[in-house]
């Protein structure tokens, strides 16, 4: 560094002097083929440099090349923090259309980059007939070429010159891809499956739904078929060696209203040529509007993984389940290899000190609040639904994104699907943003159609594994205020939320350990039957809790990952869903079933109106002695009463004559008895008719 320039504001410039040169105070900006002389504003000596601050007197078009000269010194511009100050988006943000646009007769290319100072498109046709063609600016950072001619199936990148360097990029508006993300493909909307199915019906109203969590890869790594771990796989009648139903068919079985993909768009850590050698759960993107090459059966088919992808949804539907999707706005895999980056340097993620933040653990931060970094959020969201039919979104790390974006994805979301579900993990985690900004947990007033990972709900009864500790479950240890906030919605008293509908209550998912495998990690010497009930008792708990039910794939046969705390990369022995294990526990199996049904029948469960669950819920003191907890929930024509065991103790029961038993702890039943003695942990419903 002996002599270089940096645009830090639209109007300030700063001049980095090694010590060892001689410079004299006129600095000129050569512009245009014009010559400005630059006003020093002040001038302050740092190690081993002079820093220089002068005065820009005119509004820059940083797709020239622009230099600044003192004596015999030279240096090009280049943009410094000013792609960080507001005044940027407000000179040179983009509101229309980005990335490919085919037509037999002609094809658009849009990429946005206002600091680009050439960009070419390299495409190679069908035929294999290549072309260079210059880009041209359009203005506010659009570059734009229009091709005569029909260039369906060509593959394509750009070469992007930023300064005196030149970088291959693919398009981050990009939608089809040959294996491991070389190229991109001009695609004819045609060509792209239709939905045979409608989507299922669903009311909108959160608490209605019942989200189960799997990956596409687990759902089939270990069963022995023909392209296991793809999206086509999963469209089979799949079965355990028993003959049981396994894959979709079992999901949809249960009840589950919604089944959420962890990520299906392109991501870093499996190859799309050899998909089984390594495993990865996919928290790496890098082609955010391209499905996994290697979930398809040929991931160098430019429509194949997209057409497979359609295929599983609409199969999804076709067996009455939406499809959720989990996407990664947070952070990107590789901030300097990802195309954003290439084409502004230092807009795209957050920066503090001059060095770019780590808050997600990932080596970089996504600025969702910089208005192309939210467009490019937007505009994703917005064409995976239109496209795929996702009936709602799990935000990976939401607690680092910002309220604005997501408050407009709600908006422009609900346009397509009025009944759109949204979601993700609320976690605060200090950033760079104002805390204002955050769309943590505590600020959920802020994004009113946001539901929330319900950590408190998690932790009690599960326990933490961060202060190694044990919950309910297990102990059977209660607090009668924690467990009674937590089943009737996790609102009461403003406990943490101000209605249910922001509570997705959950044990378990794909982070940390399975809660099998955390209570047999714990202490080895916990009988294989003690945890099945601490289990089960889970299982019915967020089930039955008022709020968001969430299940992760497998939890309903004691699912383990053998231990392993973070499999995110430990492979399908690990990570892969043992079918064989669900038919040893077929019974926990439809004390699932049987629960979900309780939940779908009797709408008191579902209730998400704080005026009317105030009405609704009452806790029984009288009979929440012990370890034992006893509440009740009114609706017009029943009520029911809910006895949680949290230990295996003696516990009787002396009902009223029109009292029912509707559900032992372990199925649905129809009994009525005088006198009722349960020892087993778990859940009781009694029902009486009003």
């Amino acid at each position: 560094m002996i002599f270089s320039a940096f645009l830090d504001a639209v109007d300030e410039i700063t001049v980095l002097v090694d010590k060892s040169i001689i410079i004299d105070n006129d600095f000129i900006l050569e512009y245009n083929d014009n010559l400005y002389k630059l006003n020093i504003k002040y001038k302050v000596e740092e190690y081993s440099w002079f820093k220089y601050i002068l005065i820009n007197p005119v509004i820059l078009d940083m797709t020239v090349d622009i230099h600044i000269k003192n004596g015999v010194n030279e240096t090009l511009l280049y943009t410094g923090s000013f792609v960080r100050d507001p005044r940027f988006d407000e000179y040179y943000s983009y509101d229309g259309n980005l990335g490919v646009f085919y037509t037999k007769e002609e094809t658009v290319f849009r990429i946005w980059s206002p600091v680009a100072k050439e960009i070419y498109l390299d495409l190679d046709t069908k035929a294999g007939k290549p072309y260079t063609i210059a880009l041209s600016h359009k203005g506010r950072g659009l570059w734009m070429v229009r091709l005569q001619g029909d260039f369906e199936g060509s593959m394509y990148r750009y070469r992007v010159r930023i300064f005196d360097e030149y970088k291959v990029i693919t398009d981050p508006y990009g939608v089809s891809s040959n294996s491991n993300a070389n190229y991109n493909y001009v695609i004819d909307p045609a060509k792209i499956r239709s939905f045979n199915y409608p989507k299922p019906e669903f009311s909108g109203i959160y608490t209605d739904a019942i989200v189960y969590e799997a990956s596409v890869r687990d759902l089939t790594s270990k069963l022995d078929i023909d392209n296991k771990g793809t999206f086509k796989a999963l469209t089979n009648k799949l079965t355990t060696k028993k003959g049981k139903a396994a894959g979709l068919d079992y999901i949809a079985s249960l009840g589950i209203t919604h089944l959420q993909l962890m990520p299906i768009f392109d991501f870093y850590g499996i190859s799309d040529k050899n998909p089984l050698r390594y495993y990865n759960w996919g928290y790496n993107p890098i082609q955010y509007f391209v499905p996994k090459g290697a979930y398809a059966t040929n991931p160098d088919d430019p429509y194949l993984r997209i057409n497979e992808l359609i295929e599983l949804i609409d199969r999804c539907h076709q067996y009455g389940m939406l499809v959720n999707m989990d996407v990664v706005f947070n952070h990107v895999n590789d901030m300097k290899k990802f195309p954003l980056d290439n084409l502004v340097p230092g807009y795209f993620f957050r920066t503090e000190n001059g060095y770019c933040t780590n808050v997600s653990g990932c080596g970089n931060d996504f600025a969702t609040e910089r208005k192309m970094a939210q467009k490019f959020v937007l505009d994703n969201l917005v064409y995976m639904t239109k496209t795929y039919h996702f009936s709602g979104y799990r935000f990976d790390l939401m607690g680092l994104l910002d309220i604005d974006t997501l408050n407009k994805a709600e908006a422009l979301l609900k346009k397509i699907d009025p009944n759109i579900m949204l979601y993700g993990e609320g976690w605060n985690m200090p950033n760079t943003l104002p805390d204002n900004m955050r769309p943590h947990t505590l600020n959920y007033r802020y994004i009113p159609a946001y539901a929330f990972f319900n950590d408190k709900f998690r932790d009690y009864l599960k326990g933490s594994q961060w202060s190694k500790n044990l919950g309910y479950l297990m102990t059977g240890s209660k607090n009668d205020y924690d467990l009674y906030h937590l089943v009737t919605g996790s609102f009461l008293d403003y406990y943490y939320f101000d209605n249910p509908l922001h509570s997705l209550n959950y044990i378990e998912c794909h982070d940390n350990y399975t809660l099998y495998d955390y209570l047999k990690s714990f202490d080895v010497r916990f009988k294989e039957q003690d945890v099945y009930e601490a289990c089960k008792l889970g299982l019915s708990l967020v089930i039955l809790s008022l709020g968001i039910p969430f299940i992760h794939c497998g939890q309903e046969f004691l699912r383990t990952k053998n231990g392993v705390e973070n499999s995110y990369n430990s492979g399908d022995d690990i990570n892969g869903v043992d079918w064989d294990r669900k038919d040893t526990y077929l019974a926990l199996e439809q004390t699932v079933r049987d629960l979900i049904k309780i939940r779908k029948e009797y709408s008191v469960f579902r209730e998400y109106r704080p005026e009317v669950i105030i009405q609704k819920v009452t806790y029984l003191k009288d009979f929440s002695y012990g370890n034992n907890f006893t509440y009740k929930l009114t609706a017009d024509n029943y009520e029911l009463i809910l006895v949680v065991k949290g230990k295996k103790e003696r516990f009787e029961v002396r009902p009223e004559d029109n009292v029912t038993l509707i559900f032992d702890s372990n199925k649905l039943c129809d009994i009525k008895s005088r006198k009722f003695v349960f020892k087993r942990k778990g859940i009781y419903i009694f029902r009486r008719d009003l």
